[in-house]
This record gives structure tokens, C-alpha cells and sequence, in this order.
């Protein structure tokens, strides 16, 4: 089950060792990596002069650019085998001349170093039955069907490894519990504990469990019955795509107020009178996860055995018999403590680091497979706060005031974070460079399809009128001596050079018509940005409310040649982004190399990149 490699290693590695220390050395020594990577937003593009692009790019890769159009560029770093440039028998490149020697060796070295994301099934996913798929579509389907898959045979490996039974899968984050709703079902008849924060989740997954027959209706007063009604109803047939998944899911409430340190348990088991056998059982738990600990939750779990169809085909794990190898196994009847298994698929933020580490701080978890998602939501471990969800911040860290960081943040592990880089002691990357690793470049198609791009270069312009109109100050440059002397003073390593921001003023997404032009997303910022009760209202207020269509325009035509350089700036800081996630990934499996309770731990994919580009699981065996 385990596959050959700890990592999925890309072409040019044979050890996991040497990527690994390639990995890091390049994230801790490359300036130009970490500029991208945080260093610089493009909200910045055009607010000092130079622009970001000419104070980033040397001049010969700027005039190697600048003979190219932005779709051959595209494929040079998304398409191209740059390595291979490094030929020096090659002079030319799509009829222009070679690219510098120090832009072939940042981009190949860039691609030499991304995490292997080819996917290979081995064997088909079981099908999903249509009433298990309700509020599915084409990717949540992909995802659930192969992952449920996954983890079974995963369990199945860790109770060999153990010569123990699972009695439980327990899903950090369930959501609306898709995934425990396939694997509570045949073939696999497993006992899953749907573990949610949110409880109009919790409620949404329970009505679900109902639809799908998984679990009795129950009986209801008339009011409670129109509650319900009014909920299913949110069940809304979808648009397009498969009939078996032609369900949204209910519609999120953003009530916060959930209980931080209890366990509500809610179990829905399968009635042989609704589907005519008797399979798995989902427990509803409803938790908000400040860390790994389960005791709580735990505590409130019934011992389960498994059913005799879920033990139909298997080796029997009691007393009494033995396993395939030979060894006598141990029993988890009723009355032995639960023995869990810990899965989570897309996990969000730090909910991924608190599932792994649920590995160790539990006796009763035996392993973890987990597949993570939103790294823009974790928090930072050796650095002050930059994200921006107050919710996210612990109680003990001030807002405006916070040098200390959060032990549960990233880097997770001890070797990453000590070692030597440009920053100091470990590796860092701040709100910037972690929103980039959630793009998926390898999933781009022509310039002409993507959208986005206008969309960052109308932001960046409007943020050159805020600028020009003084409604935010202009940047102003730190020096290197001011900006390291407390890192000095510590006796580290200084920063490498950051250029400075701007003010960012949050604006969000617009209405559709708002992207027709660049007048109309004008007009649909300053409505917005005046419809809120925010610090900046009045301020667009005074210095915004005389500006006239034409001097929108006459700004688009000014910097539209510019355009061109802010698309490749962006692709540049996406593409280079792949380096953080694969060092995220690799902490967390460098976190469980250095248990000693882990017995095994590697990182695979396990969907398509082109359905699900957060396609890596990280899997983790105890002893």
C-alpha cells in the first residue's frame, strides 16, 4: 500500500533525502523565491516607480520578456522543460535568443523541485450509489469515491501493521459529511465520527443522512416538520453535470457561536428496514478543534464492532483467530476502548496540523491520513500574525501588537523550524506567499481564458487613482538596517529586502457586470467601499466622488501597456508558489518522521490535479 517513495519525488530525485535538503536549501537561500512569495502583493503593482516588475526582474530577463507574447511565456514556465536549456548547444528559444542562464536556472530549479502530482489509481472507485451522492458534483464526487477507496485500504494496511481493528474513522472537519456517508455505506460498512465546529453543518449533514437512507426520519412536531422542510428545500437541484450529483448542499449559516470544548455526539445508524441490510453508522460530533486532543469526543464514543458484512472477506481480528501473517490479533469487542483512525479530506488551515498531531496526542488514534487544503488559513509559528481572519487569532495575541507567534502555525516541524534561511531561524512565509500556494497553475489555460488577470490589473490601477487621489499614503521604503536590527539584535541572519506595500483596502468580489470594463469595476469599488460602515467611506467619499469616466479611461489607456508585465509578475509569484506548498507538505511529513510512535509516513496523490490541484495526502502509521 505504502509506495515507494516517503514523497512523491519528481524525475530527477531517486532519494527523498537529497530532494528534501534541495528543497530546503533552495526556500532558505533563494531572495528572489521569497519576494515572490510574500515579498511583494500585486495590489502594488503600479504605486511606485519603477513598477514592481523592473524592481523584481533583472534588465536582461525584463528584454528576454519583452520579445515574447505572454502565452509562449506561460508555457516557458508552466509547459517547457526549461532544464533542458541549460544546453548550451541550444541558442534559440521560439525564434528569439536563448533565455539568461540565471532565468533558466531559477525557473528549472523551481520545476525541478515541485512535488510529482501525477495521479495513478491502481484500481477503480467504487462506485457511488445516487442517493449517497446527494449534494455531490463532478469534483466532489471525484474526490469522495477515490478517497474512500483510500482510506480503506490505508486502514486496512495500519491494522495489519498493528494487529489491531479499527472500530472508528474519525473525520476532522466532515462538513456536510459526504465522505462519511460513502464509507458508513457498502463496500466499506466502516463506523465514521463526522467531527464539525459549525452546527447548522452538523444539522445539514443529518438531514442529508436521511435522504440518503442512511438514517430514520425522525418524528417531528408540525412546526419542526416545516423547519426541516424549509431545510431540504435549500437541497436545490444543480445545474448541469451528473444526475447523481444534481443536489447543492444546504446553504451555510455564519453563526460562530458553537460550543469551544464539548462534544455533542448525534449517531445515525443504517435500518434494515430503510435499505434492507445493516452496514456502517456515522456519529454526528459537533467540536471546535483548538488542537490534536479528542479526549473530549472520545469520551462520548460507544464502543463499536464491526458488522458481519463489513467482516465478510476479512481476516478477523479477535482472540480466537489469527491474520493472514500469522500473528494473533487483538480483540475490540464491546467493552474495549475505541481504537480511531483519523482521516480528513481538505482540511482547512491549521485543522490539518491538529489532525496529525491527534496521532500522538491520543493512545487510541493508530494513524492519519490527511489531505489539506487553504493554506492561506494557517497561522505562523516563528513570525507575528499576517492573516487576516480575526477568528483565527489565539485569545492570548493582540491584534495590533502580536511578536509572538502561534505553536500550532507553521512550520510544524523541529527541522524546519531551525534552520538557517535569509529570515532568520526557520523557514517563513507570511498571508501573501500561503494565498499564492492555493493557486493551480498547472491547470491554466490561455491568457485569453483567465479571467483573473484583468481582474488583478484593474485592482492594481485602481489602487494607482487611490494613491494619486490620496486616499491611501504612499509606500514608504524600509532600509534594510532599520528593518534587521531586531533581527540582529538576536543574533540572526537579516531579512532579505522587501518592497514595501501600500495600503490594502479590501474590496472583494464584484458583480458580474462590474469586470465589463475598466469604468464599470470603478464605479462598482466605490459603491461598495461607500455602501459599508468602514474606515474608508468617507474618505472615498471626499477624494473619490468628483472623478469622471473619463479619467478612468484616460488611467486604463496610460498603464495598458503595462499589462502584459503585471500577468507575468502574477504567473511568476503562482508558479514559484508551488515551491511552499510542497515545503508545507514536506513539514508535515518531517513532523511525523520525528515521532517516535510513527511507524509509517509518506505523502501521495490521490486525485486527478486537473479535478482537485490539493491532490496530496499526507498518511501516518503508529507503532
Amino acid at each position: 500500500m505504502a509506495p515507494r517513495y516517503e514523497l512523491p519525488l519528481p524525475k530527477e530525485y531517486s532519494r527523498v533525502d537529497e530532494y528534501v535538503d534541495d528543497l530546503v536549501s533552495f526556500v532558505a537561500s533563494s531572495k528572489l523565491l521569497n519576494l515572490l512569495c510574500g515579498g511583494v502583493h500585486i495590489l502594488d503593482f503600479f504605486v511606485s516607480t519603477p513598477d514592481l516588475f523592473e524592481q523584481i526582474f533583472d534588465h536582461d530577463w525584463i528584454e528576454w520578456f519583452d520579445l515574447h507574447n505572454f502565452d509562449d511565456l506561460l508555457d516557458f514556465l508552466l509547459k517547457e522543460d526549461v532544464g533542458l536549456l541549460r544546453d548550451e548547444r541550444i541558442t534559440s528559444w521560439r525564434g528569439g535568443p536563448r533565455p539568461p542562464e540565471t532565468l533558466i536556472d531559477f525557473v528549472s530549479s523551481i520545476q525541478k523541485l515541485c512535488l510529482n502530482r501525477v495521479f495513478t489509481s491502481g484500481a477503480e472507485q467504487e462506485s457511488i450509489i445516487p442517493r449517497i451522492a446527494i449534494g455531490m458534483k463532478e469534483k466532489k464526487l471525484h474526490e469522495v469515491a477515490h478517497f474512500a477507496l483510500y482510506v480503506n485500504k490505508v486502514v486496512e494496511e495500519a491494522e495489519a501493521l498493528r494487529i489491531k481493528q479499527i472500530t472508528h474513522l474519525v473525520d476532522f472537519g466532515a462538513g456536510q459529511s459526504y465522505l462519511p456517508r460513502v464509507l458508513a455505506s457498502r463496500p466499506y460498512n466502516r463506523h465514521v465520527v463526522a467531527l464539525e465546529g459549525k452546527a447548522e453543518n452538523v444539522e445539514g449533514a443529518k438531514a442529508l443522512d436521511v435522504m440518503a437512507k442512511l438514517a430514520p426520519k425522525e418524528k417531528k412536531s408540525f412546526y419542526e416538520g416545516q423547519q426541516e422542510q424549509n431545510q431540504i428545500t435549500s437541497l436545490r437541484p444543480a445545474v448541469g453535470g451528473d444526475k447523481t450529483a444534481g443536489y447543492l448542499s444546504p446553504t451555510r449559516s455564519t453563526d460562530k457561536q458553537s460550543n469551544q470544548h464539548s462534544s455533542h455526539v448525534v449517531e445515525s445508524k443504517t435500518d434494515s428496514s430503510i435499505i434492507g441490510v445493516h452496514v456502517g453508522s456515522i456519529q454526528h460530533v459537533q467540536q471546535q478543534l483548538k488542537d490534536g486532543d479528542l479526549t473530549s469526543m472520545i469520551s462520548s464514543l460507544n464502543p463499536q464492532t464491526p458488522s458481519k458484512e463489513y467482516n465478510a472477506g476479512r481476516p478477523q481480528f479477535s482472540e480466537e483467530k489469527t491474520g493472514n501473517n500469522g500473528l494473533r490479533l487483538q480483540s475490540n469487542g464491546h467493552g474495549a476502548a475505541p481504537e480511531l483512525f483519523v482521516i480528513s479530506l481538505h482540511s482547512c488551515g491549521n485543522l490539518s496540523h491538529h489532525a496529525l498531531k491527534s496521532l500522538i496526542l491520543n493512545p487510541s488514534v493508530s494513524g492519519v491520513a490527511v489531505v489539506g487544503c487553504c493554506y492561506n488559513l494557517l497561522t505562523e509559528k516563528l513570525t507575528e500574525p499576517s492573516y487576516k481572519m480575526p477568528s483565527l487569532r489565539p485569545e492570548k495575541y493582540s491584534m495590533t501588537n502580536a511578536k509572538a507567534g502561534d505553536p500550532h502555525g507553521f512550520p510544524v516541524s523541529h527541522r524546519l523550524s531551525n534552520c538557517p534561511t535569509l529570515a532568520g531561524k526557520g523557514v517563513r512565509f507570511n498571508i501573501s506567499g500561503r494565498m499564492m500556494a492555493v493557486q493551480a497553475p498547472g491547470n491554466w489555460g490561455t491568457v485569453n481564458d483567465l479571467d483573473f488577470f484583468r481582474r488583478h490589473f484593474y485592482r492594481s490601477l485602481l489602487q494607482r487613482i487611490f494613491l494619486d487621489r490620496e486616499v491611501v499614503d504612499p509606500p514608504i521604503p524600509i532600509h534594510e538596517e532599520q528593518e534587521n536590527e531586531e533581527a540582529r539584535a538576536h543574533g540572526e541572519k537579516p531579512q532579505p529586502s522587501q518592497i514595501m506595500s501600500s495600503q490594502p483596502i479590501i474590496i472583494g468580489s464584484l458583480r458580474k457586470k462590474c469586470y465589463k470594463d475598466f469604468v464599470s469595476y470603478v464605479r462598482g469599488a466605490i459603491s461598495k467601499l461607500l455602501s459599508w460602515d468602514s474606515k474608508w467611506a468617507s474618505l472615498i467619499q471626499s477624494r473619490m466622488n468628483d472623478i469622471h469616466d473619463e479619467e478612468i479611461q484616460r488611467y486604463e489607456e496610460a498603464y495598458s501597456s503595462r499589462h502584459k508585465h503585471l500577468n507575468l509578475l502574477w504567473s511568476f509569484m503562482a508558479f514559484s508558489a508551488q515551491i511552499l506548498e510542497a515545503i508545507i507538505l514536506v513539514d508535515r511529513w518531517l513532523w511525523l518522521k520525528e515521532q517516535n510512535e510513527v511507524l509509517k509516513c509518506w505523502v501521495e496523490p490521490v486525485f486527478d490535479y486537473k479535478l482537485s490541484p490539493r491532490n496530496l495526502v499526507v498518511v501516518g502509521i503508529k507503532k
